[in-house]
């Protein structure tokens, strides 16, 4: 792919010219599957990345980007999230890239616009961009379809401060369209118009003559242009393109209606908002999300389910889907969950299910009735299960794309935090031969499994998510497990939190493709944490002895305390037979367990775990229906 840099440069043969460009491919990255889809004419997408870090609050910011991201695939483009990581522009973010720029936020990422960019790229820092630095660095990648929320403009009392958004300027030259639910109306609309018609960006309403405010589909300002189809845009596009203009266009496509916001109470909301901000001298980058964040908490959270519909449906658009509709077809299935069932399920399945006992909370509903025929159904006897009368049973409610991939949930699991100590002693947690303990219970019942299991020969720990994960830590919990299974990012909140979140300990890039460099990250993490196992026993004999480390398409790494460590490489299964990742962890560890209850090798086990994982990916049920104990033969 040749570049803008690249083409100006090209004739020229010079060393410094040679070093130039050099310096420019270290330093400009583009996702090899956004390359291939530009070399290929194939749709393109940009995404910003300042809604990541700057816009919601985690997991909700990291769950809307990567439903972002599936929509624009399902809808047959390739989507270009675009961020700096590490002074590395990235046109296109793998997952742990959106991982670290959610759960890391402000914090650690400068809200970059254009003045920002060669700052962070100097100081190798992290940068969220904005529309104008996404609309500047898609257009340099080759990318002309840039979809978002709402633009910035001009803000209210600009006549005075001169507060401008840089979003205008951009818009003015550079030639990439922006598919928007117009401009924010925090800010002055009217003003914002006049400024774009001055510098010659046309503004195009769609399928409709207002302009929308971005919370509402009206602002009450009719717009010169109006399109109707998707075809009509993108003549307006090929227009711009003839005639060589370098401006760009703004396409704005209102929220469906019965999605937008309250305008009154949006306005009044506003209001107040710009008092605060007047009142607390919030200024420059900081005052949008400051108004944004107000505006949600005082209408009660209204203004963000009207921004998280716009953003959905303007993805829509952007597929060129004449009906974009207020719903997404798809298929719903009921089935049951849960990191510790599944994982039970998956023990039966290779034939244990005479040894399995399912210890867990259920309330007396229909969600309860259909986990209980579930357990029946692998035959795993239910009466581990502790129920509690006027509860709900626990419930979660995720959203898969097509290719299989978690997006987002909603997860309803009070019910966990409820198992008597009584119901837990009843069934002879000592008398196990391995016991596994998810996250999902409160550190009170952990403690209490956790001191009765002096005699169990393995103990595994699992966390199941960012929060959760580090329960493992509260007072010596960590050294009374032998066995801690994480993935790479809970393996790296527990080192965190271990080393109070010094993370300069550790050059830790979990977005490397260099493997070595990886594992060696991954090496020295877990060797911490198993070391902080011994300094926190309360006789200095620590029983956490191994760490297994899931590393998702890389394979699985196994750390031990006696600081030996083995990588073993992902079995293959092509990304076209995948049909869903959400029980494939799950099944991995009750591989893992088959084979240490069968007295196999911690290495053979690991490979019964991945096997089990395979099959799992390649079913749209959690635990695989093909898994027994014949595949492990």
């Amino acid at each position: 792919m040749q570049f803008k840099i690249y083409n100006i440069l090209i004739n020229d043969t010079s060393y410094k010219t040679i070093q130039l460009i050099n310096q420019f491919y270290q330093r400009f990255v583009v996702k090899e599957e956004v390359k291939q889809a530009l070399q290929k004419g194939q749709p393109v997408v940009a995404l910003e990345s300042t809604i990541i870090t700057h816009g919601m609050e985690y997991p909700m910011n990291r769950d809307t980007a990567l439903a972002l991201e599936a929509i624009v695939r399902e809808n047959g483009a390739i989507p270009a999230t675009i961020a700096i990581i590490k002074g590395v522009v990235k046109i296109g973010l793998e997952a742990e890239d959106i991982e670290l720029l959610s759960s890391e936020g402000r914090h650690s990422s400068r809200k970059c616009s254009r003045r920002d960019l060669g700052y962070v790229l100097a100081t190798k820092g992290n940068g969220s961009t904005t529309v104008a630095a996404t609309m500047y660095l898609a257009n340099l990648a080759g990318i002309k379809i840039f979809v978002t929320g709402g633009i910035g403009g001009v803000h209210r009392g600009a006549e005075t401060t001169f507060d401008i958004s840089a979003d205008l300027t951009e818009l003015s030259r550079t030639p990439v369209s922006v598919i928007c639910a117009g401009v924010k109306s925090i800010l002055d609309i009217p003003k914002t118009l006049e400024f774009l018609e001055t510098m010659g960006v046309p503004v195009v309403s769609y399928k409709t003559d207002w302009f929308p405010d971005f919370f509402t589909s009206n602002s009450g300002i009719k717009t010169v242009f109006r399109a109707d189809t998707p075809e009509e845009c993108a003549g307006i596009i090929q227009g711009n393109d003839i005639l060589k203009l370098r401006n760009g266009i703004i396409f704005a496509v209102p929220v469906p209606s019965d999605k937008e916001a309250n305008q009154e109470n949006i306005q009044q909301a506003i209001t107040q908002s710009l008092k605060e901000a007047d009142e607390k001298g919030v200024k420059g980058a900081e005052i949008t999300p400051f108004l944004l964040k107000r505006v949600n908490e005082l209408t009660g959270g209204e203004s963000a389910a009207s921004r998280g519909a716009a953003l959905d449906i303007l993805s829509q658009s952007e597929s060129y889907q004449t009906d974009s509709g207020q719903s997404h077809v798809g298929k719903i299935k009921i089935q049951d969950g849960g990191s510790a069932r599944n994982v039970a399920e998956c023990v039966a399945r290779l034939g244990l299910y005479q040894d399995v006992t399912f210890i867990s909370a259920v309330g007396d509903d229909d969600k309860a009735d259909i986990l209980k025929k579930g357990l029946h159904r692998v035959k795993i006897d239910i009466n581990g299960l502790f129920v509690k009368k006027g509860e709900r049973t626990a419930c979660f409610s995720g959203l898969i794309n097509g290719q299989g991939d978690f997006l987002a949930g909603i997860a309803d699991m009070d019910i966990l935090f409820h198992i008597p100590e009584e119901h837990l002693n009843f069934h002879m947690i000592e008398k196990s031969k391995i016991l596994v303990v998810d996250s999902n219970i409160s550190e009170v019942t952990l403690s209490y499994i956790l001191s009765n299991s002096s005699n169990v020969k393995y103990v595994i720990y699992e966390p199941i998510s960012k929060e959760k994960s580090t329960r493992i830590l509260h007072k010596d919990l960590l050294s009374k497990i032998q066995i801690l299974k994480p993935n790479i990012l809970q393996l790296r909140d527990i080192y965190l939190t271990v080393n109070s979140n010094k993370l300069d300990l550790l050059d830790f890039d979990i977005n490397t493709k260099d493997l070595p460099t990886l594992l060696e990250s991954v090496k020295f993490m877990a060797l911490s944490i198993l070391n902080h196992g011994k300094l926190i026993s309360a006789d200095g004999n620590s029983k956490l002895t191994y760490i297994i480390t899931t590393l998702g398409a890389k394979g699985v790494a196994l750390s031990s305390v006696d600081g030996q460590f083995q990588h073993f490489g992902p079995l293959e299964c092509p990304l076209n037979e995948i049909k869903s990742a959400v029980g494939s962890g799950d099944s991995f560890l009750g591989g893992l367990i088959y084979g240490l209850y069968n007295d196999q090798t911690l290495e053979k086990a690991i490979n019964y775990g991945q096997r089990c994982a395979v099959l799992s990916l390649r079913s749209e049920s959690n635990i695989s229906l093909d898994i027994n104990p014949n595949i492990l033969l």
